[in-house]
């Protein structure tokens, strides 16, 4: 099945008829992440030459349309970062036009990353999980140097027969391919042993209270349907809370932080067709989610949990507080909009049903309280709260939510490690490619204008790179710096990829002067192989730990 990128549903449509740039493209890197659930992320990185005589303004990628039920989300930036513009392609085959951010003069290079993510390719047979695939984008071009890595959830190995030409390394299967011809179709079929855990249902209780805060309790019931046990399962919750404690039907079991999630350990492992029902329960403070003053506020919370796969069905109950008044919610609370009463609380109902990977719906209540004047700031505009709110709701239906301060923050965050993240992966795939532009150029398989030219680009793009990651980085470690120890491993893993190709160049030098034996030099050259290929699999393993931290759109 191929990966496709594709854009927004009211996207304009553009003629497949009207002519195709030329374009060669000199490089594609292609990175695919399985996860733990079966959703599939494809990473597309391209590195192109308009080899016409016209500028280039877009490149088309194409896909058969049964398979557009099983695309999820998808984004394109350029090499420098920016969005791009994606609009339906027709004619003979049905696809996507990605367009440049600026014209691509003749001779020149232009880079762009397409990010695409899949449901519903992952199937079980017996003992093996078989995530169908094509192995190359469909477009109408020709593709000079391909690599494709291949990544598996935690602990998940590859099985035999490995996609033709695919070597396993470090944990990843790894294909490189040259020569690719236009509209390849060639399919993939990748088989391996690991795990596949699908949601049943989520039950979200929320308990709100002026004094006592926003205590809240997450249920879930998950089965594995995967042939490899489970023995971690990780657990989504709001930012900013501040205790959190795991719980099966027995009594408290193992969580421990991980980032922005938490990882549960099963009393007992989850073993093919095991169901499990575990609940956590945490506490968040008053202020992170309630905004206003003067009486009047509105309280803005997620409504279920967002994962990397499907959540069949999720429930919500809202406890209001006696000294807490309810004037309106959105969406409408069930059974009835004024909530339901019992003994000194006030109760809203919230249902959804078969909610979208890393989609999380946002509940909006708005209610009286003289109580929390008692600790809140007031706010110049926040005697006209109530009008505000039906602004809000408003907006809701228009599909422009107004967030929260504390939603604010985190999309900040994850726009900039989404931004870092495609950085370094972009200064790692010129490395490698500068490195395998040299080996050509040894072996006299490309002409001296091509590598002297292709070099100097490569050493401009990453003289580039280098000043926009550290400023990236200045801005997300000012959000956030628990990632500081993520990027000091990162980097090393790229400088070593770096010192292992000088020390390769080195000790050639030393063979070819004679200042050392040949079973020396093989020995030396093997050792210093071997360092690289580990250093290029951490660093791209740390590229895509970062990735799965960032939730879909």
């Amino acid at each position: 099945m191929p990966l496709y990128p594709v854009g927004s549903a009211h996207t304009a449509t553009c003629s497949a008829s009207s002519s195709s740039p030329s374009i060669s493209v000199q490089v594609l890197n292609r990175s695919v992440e399985i996860n733990s659930y079966g959703l599939i992320k494809v990473t597309d990185f391209f590195s192109i030459v308009n080899t016409g005589t016209e500028p280039a303004l877009f490149i088309d990628v194409f896909y058969p349309a049964e398979l557009h039920k099983n695309l999820l989300t998808v984004s394109a930036m350029s090499g420098e970062g920016s969005p791009l513009k994606v609009e339906d392609v027709s004619g003979f085959y049905t696809g996507k036009r990605l367009f440049f951010d600026h014209d691509v003069p003749p001779g020149y290079s232009y880079n762009l990353t397409v990010t695409q993510k899949f449901a519903n390719l992952v199937t079980l047979n017996a003992s093996s999980l078989y995530a169908d695939l094509y192995r190359y984008p469909i477009i109408p071009h020709t593709i000079l140097n391909c690599t494709i890595r291949i990544f598996f959830p935690e602990n998940a190995t590859p099985q035999y027969p490995y996609p033709s030409g695919a070597i396993f390394q470090n944990g990843t299967l790894v294909i490189r391919d040259t020569n690719i011809g236009a509209f390849n179709t060639t399919a993939m079929t990748v088989k391996y042993y690991g795990p596949l855990l699908r949601f049943e249902w989520h039950f979200r209780y929320v308990r709100v209270d002026p004094w006592r805060g926003i205590d809240v309790i997450d249920f879930y019931k998950v089965r594995n349907d995967g042939p490899q046990e489970v023995s971690k399962l990780e657990c989504n919750v709001p930012p900013l809370v501040i205790q959190l404690l795991a719980y099966d039907a027995i009594d408290v079991i193992g969580a421990w932080p991980e980032g922005d999630h938490i990882a549960i350990t099963p009393r007992i492992p989850l073993e093919q067709n095991d169901h499990y029902i575990y609940y956590v329960k945490y506490k968040i403070p008053m202020p992170s989610y309630h905004f206003g003053a003067y009486d009047h506020y509105v309280f803005v919370f997620p409504a279920n949990p967002s994962y990397e796969t499907v959540i069949p069905t999720s429930t919500t109950i809202v406890s209001l507080s006696a000294s807490l008044s309810p004037q309106a919610t959105y969406p409408p609370s069930l059974p009835a909009s004024s909530g339901l009463l019992l003994g000194k609380e006030t109760f809203f109902l919230f249902r959804e049903e078969n909610i979208k990977p890393n989609h999380s719906s946002q509940l909006y209540i708005y209610y009286t309280s003289p109580v929390l004047s008692l600790y809140s700031s007031p706010v110049a505009f926040s005697a006209a709260l109530l009008v505000i709110f039906t602004s809000l709701m408003f907006a809701v239906k228009l599909r422009v939510p107004a967030k929260p301060i504390a939603v604010e923050i985190e999309e900040e965050k994850y726009a900039l490690l989404e931004e870092l993240c495609s950085l370094y992966e972009e200064k790692h795939l010129l490395i490698l490619e500068k490195d395998m532009l040299e080996q050509k150029y040894a072996a006299r398989k490309v002409k001296k204008f091509e590598y002297t030219k292709r070099a100097s680009d490569i050493e401009k793009q990453l003289s580039s790179l280098e000043r926009r990651i550290s400023e990236t980085k200045s801005d997300l470690l000012a959000v956030d710096k628990r990632y500081a120890p993520d990027f000091e491993d990162l980097e090393t893993a790229i400088a070593q990829v770096e010192q292992s190709r000088a020390a390769i160049e080195f000790i050639k030098r030393r063979y070819a002067t004679g200042k050392i034996s040949k079973e020396t030099y093989e020995k030396l050259i093997e050792e210093q192989e071997k360092k690289k290929e580990k250093s290029i699999s951490k660093a791209e393993k740390k590229i895509q730990e970062l990735r799965r931290r960032i939730p879909l759109p």
